[in-house]
């Protein structure tokens, strides 16, 4: 497994060797092939040392606009996760990790049919997440 760590983007996660990985400044994606699905990330540091994000909160948040009357969300303030199905077909997974001011929202969708393998190595890849506070 490889490791992606940006302290100026307040996240480090892993990934297996044979996906990419792009950083353009305000995202991080991540793809195992041109067909396939993508993980994109991003993450913010509220200006207020103060502020409490919520995980639960921001995915809620998140999933909401996509319309699916069917879609879930289940954690807590500090992990939480949701999947859903927008308005073209696309499947979505959805992670959010809030620590203090720091947040993280990663998803991965793909319009295809599902690769199950592919699917399940993007999902490591959400639950390789963590946070880094400095």
């Amino acid at each position: 497994m490889k490791t992606f760590e940006n302290p100026g983007k307040c996240f480090r996660l892993t990934y297996p060797p044979d996906w990419n990985l792009a950083d353009d400044g305000d995202h991080v994606s991540l793809w195992h092939s041109k067909d396939g699905g993508a993980v994109t990330i991003s993450s913010a540091r509220h200006r207020d040392p103060k502020y409490s994000a919520s995980a639960i909160e921001h995915c809620k948040g998140f999933v909401s606009k996509s319309g699916d009357q069917r879609a879930s969300v289940e954690g807590n303030t500090r992990i939480a996760r949701g999947r859903f199905t927008d308005s073209k077909g696309i499947r979505w997974y959805v992670h959010v990790l809030a620590h203090g001011r720091y947040g993280v929202l990663a998803t991965y969708n793909y319009a295809r049919k599902p690769n199950l393998e592919e699917d399940e190595q993007a999902v490591k890849i959400l639950d390789s997440i963590t946070i880094i506070v400095s």
